[in-house]
């Protein structure tokens, strides 16, 4: 019982500071905004230093859930991040955003422990409870947005994505129970035919696709993130893609799938890289600047994925560092662009012409950013993709880590068409006057700063992950 206790304190953690807030919402209605932000802040460091106090693999709770160094860097990872879209969450000069605040930062909070949850799962009830309760506070955080019907549009296509995802995860258990009389995940064979196990687990598959935004299952990207309000999409397009991609990353490499079922390992590498490609390509063709953003995750989901079927033991760090220049570097991205006061539907590309005349400041973060994104040498972005195409390549031969090159190299150009316009010459009234809060530009240079030192010294994440 101790055990089981010590290993979900930071679930436990979270779930009070969730508590905390709802309590201080009904209580402090004048300064809620600002003690529940402080409340949430603490809430993630004693998480935090409950994380940093775990140490090696247990599972607990029958099975259901796990911790291991690799859910406890992911998760401490994760946390960080939500500490930093927090700041973003409102704007002090936005009194529409100011009014729900309050209500964004439980919806907030309550996402980022089913994130939590999603990440130790083990078991399909379990999974399915972490998922559910990280995905519908997004729901309603995007569907109140200040956009009336057009937040509610976008906020009902992930609805509908995100249920038709919960439904593929149900079919996936109801094989998997038919195949082990358990509800624990594993798609091990042993005890039924072949065609049951891949179903299963192809089911399991095409839900992380949904989850991810991955070729096919892409649809509801683009109108969601024009929809969404802008100061939430730091989280958004971070914190869910990347506990659904640790889960599957986790998983696998605890079970011997591709030893017992090679078309397992060929179904993952068909839909990662037509995602790195047809992703890459869709997102050259994009004018609208969330769109573009939208789309350009699709190529980054599909080489996260492919850590997959690499070696556990080899890559563990450099999926780390894969998955810290990917949130930062959204997070400094998406966080600059929320503060232009700009519709969304009606932002181009062509709007960030002359920027840096107007704030040098938010273009250097935005520059760097994208060039770590595109995988620029210096920068943390270079080495997430440098690792991927060498592990490729010693496990594969050459003809996989071409076609991740290739991605990338299309990826380069959109990535270069945004620096080019930020300093480029002026666009007349191409945006609304903005400023950005001291506090802002302090979060967004440690941010940068991250991804600046892993890019001189990518061997930092595997010193931080031995704590």
């Amino acid at each position: 019982m101790e055990n089981i206790i010590n290993s979900l304190l930071p679930e436990i953690s979270i779930t009070i500071t969730l508590f905390l807030i709802l309590i201080n919402s009904l209580i402090d209605h004048r300064h809620f905004s600002k003690s529940n932000s402080i409340l949430i802040i603490f809430g993630i460091f004693i998480s935090i230093f409950f994380l940093l106090n775990q140490s090696g693999s247990i599972y607990y709770m029958n099975e259901a859930l796990v911790n291991n160094e690799f859910t406890k860097a992911v998760k401490i990872l994760i946390l960080a991040s939500s500490l930093v879209s927090i700041c973003f969450i409102s704007k002090k000069n936005d009194e529409l955003y100011s009014k729900i605040v309050g209500e964004y930062s439980l919806l907030l909070v309550m996402s980022m422990l089913g994130a939590l949850i999603t990440i130790s799962a083990r078991e399909f009830f379990t999974l399915i409870l972490g998922l559910e309760l990280m995905s519908i506070p997004i729901y309603l955080m995007t569907a109140m947005g200040p956009k009336g019907n057009i937040a509610v549009e976008g906020a009902t296509k992930l609805f509908f994505f995100g249920t038709l995802s919960t439904v593929l995860i149900i079919f996936s258990a109801v094989l998997n129970f038919g195949m082990t009389n358990s509800t624990l995940i594993s798609f091990d064979n042993s005890l039924s035919s072949d065609v049951l196990s891949i179903l299963s687990f192809f089911f399991f598959f095409l839900s992380i696709c949904f989850k991810t935004g991955l070729i096919p299952m892409h649809f509801w990207l683009s109108d969601t993130y024009q929809s969404a309000p802008s100061n939430i999409l730091p989280y958004l397009s971070t914190i869910p893609k990347i506990a659904v991609i640790s889960l599957l990353i986790s998983l696998v490499s605890t079970e011997d799938l591709y030893d017992n079922i090679p078309y397992i390992k060929n179904i993952i590498i068909i839909f990662s890289l037509s995602s790195i490609i047809y992703g890459s390509i869709l997102t050259l063709k994009q004018k609208n600047l969330f769109r573009l953003l939208a789309y350009s995750g699709i190529p980054h989901a599909g080489m996260m994925i492919l850590f997959s079927i690499l070696n556990m033991q080899i890559s563990y760090s450099f999926i780390l560092i894969y998955f810290t220049f990917y949130i930062f570097s959204n997070l400094c991205l998406y966080s600059s662009i929320s503060n232009f006061n700009k519709n969304q539907f009606e932002f181009y590309v062509e709007d960030l012409k002359g920027l840096y005349k107007d704030s040098p400041f938010l273009s250097i973060i935005i520059t760097i950013s994208v060039l770590s994104l595109a995988g620029v040498p210096l920068t943390a972005g270079f080495w997430g993709k440098f690792n991927i195409v060498i592990l490729m390549y010693q496990e594969y031969g050459i003809f996989y880590p071409s076609i991740i090159l290739a991605g990338a190299a299309i990826g380069f150009f959109y990535y270069l068409k945004l620096i080019r316009f930020i300093f480029s010459d002026k666009n007349i009234n191409s945006l609304d006057k903005f400023d950005i809060e001291l506090e802002q530009k302090l979060i967004l240079s440690v941010c940068i700063a991250i991804i600046l030192l892993i890019g001189l010294n990518p061997n930092l994440i595997d010193i931080l992950s031995r704590f």
